[in-house]
């Protein structure tokens, strides 16, 4: 960077970017007016004056000074009266220097003067001074900011190093000058300033420099001296014009400080400023816009500004655009290069691009090549036709090995849309080809190789974009022109076919007969059977040329059939498919010609052509001569199965079977065809004809779209027709038959309708069960599922009263249960109090049949298992009994009545797997049994929650989490809760839904019940928490904030909040994760006069890398953006700090044109105007 005449290199700008740059200032900084002050050689000159000694030649100062003091003179004092002389003031370049830094805590000076002058000009630079250490108090090298007198100050006289002794000490023996400059070497880039080579103090300096050492650099005006290299230096010159003449230093400096005080609106205004001229000619500028194209940002201002084509070629030779045509990604800049070079080129200065891309041999990198593409396929700014054929050729013959398919799609829609069938036909060809993939597989390796097997396939295969574009390419532009392109679409899609082909026989995947393309595709014709697998590419290959060519035979015989001569000898089966496929609309033969071109070219049996052969006869049979009729048959008897086993002559005679038939079905008036079927079906009576004789291969299922459930031997009407009774035996017996034929399960559907239809006759066979002792029976089941509904109440009490065998009970209870439940859940049947009384009496019976369930927990958990069996379900049924009777009494009784009360404490005591069940069900419905009987529930199921080595600990929390959270709930169990946290991870390990649910709860707990979290609860949820639980924590504490007012947000903000987000800052009671920062960065959007001391908080929070930001929407749907638009700005300028993907300006824009209608301060309204300018619309 060329800056007030000097080169600055890279190195050191990046080191100041890093912050880890260190300036090292000698006596020349401080040399010129106001400061006047000597090098170290003047001040020993004045040092000795009056003694009557001199320098000698080749003397070193130090050691001259030290001459002195052991002659008795007073060095130091003398030389701190020379430097108090004169009143010296900071030069323009002690402030320079400091300018460097753009904060007083980012400043790294060290210096070898004893003057303050930098602390001087730094009250100026800075609203508040840096650090200040003077030696030999030093800090550590490694890791300072500050002011550094490495050699001392005048506040001290005794202790400045002038002396060889002093050296000595500072350097040798007690050594502290030396260990912190070489820590400071190791670890940072330094900037040598004042100095010569020569100086006595560079001598020192050289001995602490240590060989891994980082970059150093030098101003000099002696740029050329061996010395600097042999100090491991590397110098930067600047111009003396007079001996003693070091304002090109002071002029330097200023310019480099100006650069890195340049904000990002400088920055703006500056590239604009030469961006928009012609390319510059003098080295500032040109370093200027070359460092901007480094910065993504900058780059942006340049590519906004510059229109001048000559800065194509200006670019090109400063290897800006070099990363445009290799390989490696692309950094923002390079992309913004590439968008530029499309957007204002490709139109108006093409063939200044022409010659760009020509130049680097047309290898153009894909990000480049997208842009392009993008601006020539612009619909809403249409290239002439010449020049878009010319772009779409290069873009062609550039493009990588998978170009993006719907670009290419808009492109030959444009091209379709200019008249242009051969660039249309182009961009069809590029889309076409297809490459080698390969894969593993489960093909044999050969037999030279005995590595695993491999699986080859054309690239890009199975890309549903490349179909989609292909297909739609062919649709709407190919098939609707094929007067003008069909034989030359053939023409290429023909190539590619067969060179597809050739590829998976290279790798023997594939012969002459079968290759996967041909076996996928069941027909050339759009065929049902295709339609149940994903479309792929060379599906649309089959189709394009499957309308070239029936155009061609339609439109053009002579071209139709010479194609159908050439692709009938293709050694790629898909080819020869296409000609046979092709016969039936051939118009320049007759149906005898053509069934003699199909058995002279390629005969009947061919596995290859199977389907398009039999469709092919279908269609000119009936037509043909009786002569050409029994050639067929001829052509069929001549055919035997390939294998001669022991079913050979079945096999053949099965063969002949389907075509016999086939004929007969296509000509019902063959004499010949039928009599040669009643041949074959007269040996072998047992031939059933295929559903799919011409397919060599079908798939199908029952599942599909017509498949209306498993069938029933009998209908509805059917099983009403006679009493129940009577077709018991048949009812019982019928069997559970393949799933292709009626089952029972379609039987049980029909007497389930039945039984629902007429309630009588399900009544009567539940008799007719009962009277046989057919108690296991299915029926059974289905019998009460369908009294399960809604019925009237006398018809409900005659069904329950079919319900009362102990033997019943024992094989059915699961369904009796169920049909309990069903009476009185969610508010029960409106006839459900006046059969209480019934009901409770079965449900108490059926409670001992319940607790010989046996019980493998699944997945699911404890409240899965329990509701899908009886034990559950009874349980249910108490507890809904038990809210019908509640809201029977007005005010609702605050007690249970003794019934309800003994059969859910039968419940609770039950040491058998149906209680923990049953237990499982009641912690689900804790919230409204706290409300029954808070007493009866504090006394018998609250205690289960606080147990973790009981039997129930984990039925319980599993039942609960399922179920509604209340204050009630809440207040019970916050000692359980409490007590259950360090045994979160292993309560709920494979239950992430519990987990979370039990986080909600903990939250609960803190926002509601707990005056200060703080020192218990919260320091013993962080120690049994994973980041997935902080991070969850986070966003259930942001949604309770969310959900309250203001005065309750103040009031948890002042009780524990804003000292529970303080302490996390500092660590406490551990650090934050990524996960909670890109939750709790949303918070501030949820307060409402909390909002600007929210933010407060929130701009402090780490640095991590965040793509979504929910907290702008609500800003921006709220009015916090206008009550305190000073914390808008300040939480809108940490999120664009912290996005990564720039996916915040969607929402950000919006409200930066909010806030800058508003009465800003200047420097938030600056920040605003920085950020449209960094993020704004290019």
């Amino acid at each position: 960077m060329r800056l007030g005449g000097v080169d600055f290199p890279r190195g050191l700008t990046e080191a100041l970017e890093r912050g880890d740059l260190v300036v090292f200032a000698g006596a020349g900084v401080s040399m010129g007016p106001p400061a006047n002050l000597p090098n170290f050689e003047g001040l020993a000159a004045a040092i000795a004056l009056g003694t009557g000694e001199a320098q000698q030649e080749s003397e070193p100062v130090d050691r001259f000074l030290g001459r002195l003091a052991s002659n008795g003179t007073n060095v130091h004092e003398r030389a701190a009266d020379t430097l108090h002389g004169g009143s010296p003031a900071p030069t323009s370049l002690h402030g320079d220097l400091l300018r460097l830094y753009r904060t007083p805590q980012s400043v790294r000076v060290v210096t070898t003067n004893f003057d303050a002058l930098f602390e001087q000009a730094a009250v100026q630079v800075f609203d508040t001074a840096p650090s200040v250490f003077t030696a030999p108090a030093l800090p550590l090298g490694s890791g300072f900011s500050g002011i550094v007198h490495v050699h001392g100050d005048l506040a001290d006289p005794l202790g400045m190093v002038l002396t060889d002794a002093d050296f000595g000490r500072a350097y040798l023996t007690e050594g502290w000058a030396r260990r912190f400059l070489v820590d400071l070497f190791r670890t940072h880039t330094v900037l040598f300033v004042g100095y010569s080579h020569s100086d006595t103090v560079m001598n020192y300096l050289s001995r602490a420099l240590p060989p891994d050492a980082r970059d150093r650099f030098a101003l000099t005006d002696e740029p050329d001296s061996a010395k600097w290299q042999l100090l491991g230096v590397e110098p930067i010159g600047y111009p003396k014009p007079a001996e003693g003449d070091h304002s090109a230093l002071a002029k330097s400096v200023r310019r480099f400080a100006d650069y890195r005080q340049r904000g990002l609106l400088d920055w703006q205004r500056d590239i604009a400023e030469i961006a928009k001229n012609p390319p510059p000619l003098h080295d500032e500028a040109m370093d200027l816009i070359g460092e901007a194209l480094s910065d993504p940002e900058r780059c942006r201002f340049f590519t906004n500004a510059a229109s001048h084509v000559d800065w194509i070629a200006w670019l090109e030779r400063r290897g800006h655009l070099d990363a445009l045509f290799g390989t490696a990604d692309l950094t923002g800049g390079d992309r913004q290069l590439a968008w530029w070079l499309a957007k204002r080129f490709a139109r108006d200065h093409p063939s200044s691009l022409f010659l760009l891309i020509g130049r680097n041999h047309l290898r153009v990198h894909p990000a480049f090549w997208w842009e392009l593409a993008r601006v020539v396929h612009d619909e809403d700014h249409p290239l002439s036709a010449a020049l878009l054929a010319r772009w779409v050729s290069l873009l062609l013959s550039s493009a990588s090995r998978k170009p993006d398919a719907s670009l290419l799609l808009f492109l030959g829609a444009r091209c379709a849309e200019a008249g242009l069938t051969d660039s249309l036909l182009d961009v069809f060809d590029v889309m076409a080809a297809g490459g080698l993939a390969i894969e593993p597989g489960f093909v044999l390796a050969s037999e030279d190789d005995d590595g695993p097997p491999v699986s080859t396939q054309t690239e890009r295969q199975h890309d549903p974009m490349l179909q989609f574009s292909l297909e739609r390419l062919h649709e709407d532009h190919l098939k609707p022109n094929l007067q003008e392109v069909a034989e030359s679409l053939l023409e290429r899609v023909v190539r590619h076919l067969a060179e597809r082909h050739r590829t998976l026989r290279s790798w023997q995947q594939a012969t002459r007969d079968s290759d996967a393309m041909s076996f996928n595709r069941s027909a050339i014709e759009p065929h049902e059977q295709d339609q149940d697998r994903p479309p792929e590419s060379v599906d649309v290959l089959i189709d394009a040329a499957r309308d070239a060519l029936e155009h061609l035979v339609a439109t053009r015989p002579d071209a139709g059939a010479r194609w159908c001569d050439r692709l009938v000898e293709a050694e790629a089966p898909l080819l020869r498919r296409l000609a046979v496929h092709a016969l039936p609309s051939r118009t320049d033969l007759g149906a005898d010609e053509q069934i003699g071109w199909l058995l002279s070219s390629i005969g009947l049996h061919h596995t290859a052509t199977h389907h398009e052969t039999f469709l092919a006869v279908r269609a000119c049979y009936p037509a043909a001569s009786a002569r050409q009729r029994q050639a067929t048959i001829d052509a069929i008897r001549e055919y035997e199965w390939p294998r001669r086993d022991d079913d050979w002559e079945q096999y053949t005679a099965y063969i002949h079977f389907e075509w016999f038939h086939w004929l007969s079905d296509s000509a019902p008036d063959c004499d010949l065809a039928r009599e040669a079927l009643a041949g074959i079906q007269g040996r072998y009576t047992d031939f059933r004809l295929s559903k799919h004789p011409d397919l060599t291969h079908y798939e199908s299922t029952r599942w599909g779209g017509d498949y209306d459930g498993p069938e029933s031997p009998w209908s509805v009407e059917e099983l009403l027709s006679r009493p129940a009774a009577e077709r018991l035996e048949e009812l019982l017996s019928f069997p559970d038959n393949g799933p292709f034929e009626p089952g029972r399960d379609g039987l049980l559907l029909s007497v389930g309708e039945a039984a629902g239809r007429d309630f009588e006759w399900g009544l009567a066979l539940a008799d007719a069960l009962a009277g046989l002792g057919a108690w296991d029976s299915d029926l059974w089941t289905t019998l009460l599922r369908s009294w399960s509904g809604e019925l009237d109440e006398d018809k409900h009490r005659r069904a329950l009263a079919r319900l009362g065998d102990v033997d019943l009970h024992r094989n059915q209870v699961k369904a009796i249960a169920a049909m309990l439940l069903s009476l009185v859940k969610d508010g029960g049947l409106p006839y459900a109090s006046a059969l209480l009384e019934q009901s409770h009496h079965l449900a108490r019976r059926l409670w001992e049949h319940c607790v010989q369930d046996d019980l493998e927990l699944g997945p699911g958990g404890w409240l899965t298992a329990a509701i899908n069996r009886p034990a559950g379900s009874i349980t249910q049924y108490w507890i809904w009994s038990l809210s019908l009777w509640r809201n029977r009494h007005d005010p609702r009784p605050e007690a249970m009545h003794d019934e309800h009360s003994s059969a859910l404490l039968q419940v609770v005591n039950e040491t058998a797997v149906a209680g923990r069940l049953g237990r499982t069900v009641l912690a689900r419905f804790l919230g409204f049994l706290l409300a029954a009987d808070e007493a009866w529930t504090r006394e018998h199921l609250v205690p289960r929650f606080e147990d973790a080595h009981g039997d129930d600990y984990q039925a319980v929390w599993d039942g609960l989490l399922y179920g509604r959270m209340d204050r009630n709930v809440i207040t019970a169990l916050e000692d359980a809760i409490f007590a259950t946290i360090p045994h979160m991870s292993d309560l709920f390990r494979s239950q992430m839904r519990h987990r979370r649910a039990f986080i909600e709860l903990c939250t609960a707990v803190v926002t509601y019940a707990v005056d200060d979290p703080l020192e218990a609860w919260i320091a013993e949820f962080f120690k049994a928490a994973d980041d997935s639980d902080k991070r969850f924590f986070a966003g259930s504490l942001g949604k309770r904030i969310r959900e309250v007012d203001d005065a309750r947000q103040r009031e948890l903000w002042d009780r524990w909040l804003k000292r529970y987000w303080g302490n996390r800052l500092q660590g406490v009671p551990v650090p934050l994760t990524g996960g909670e920062l890109a939750v709790m960065v949303n918070w501030p959007g949820y307060f409402e006069s909390l909002f600007p001391e929210a933010v407060d908080l929130a701009v402090r929070m780490p640095r991590a890398p965040l793509d979504r930001w929910p907290v702008l929407h609500e800003i921006n749907e709220g009015d916090q953006w206008s009550s305190y638009p000073e914390a808008t700005v300040r939480l809108l300028i940490y999120v664009a700090e912290h996005d990564e993907s720039g996916a915040f300006w969607h929402e950000g824009q919006h409200l930066v044109e909010k806030l800058s209608g508003l009465d800003l301060s200047e420097g938030a309204a600056t920040q605003l105007d920085e950020l449209r300018a960094k993020h704004g619309p290019s």
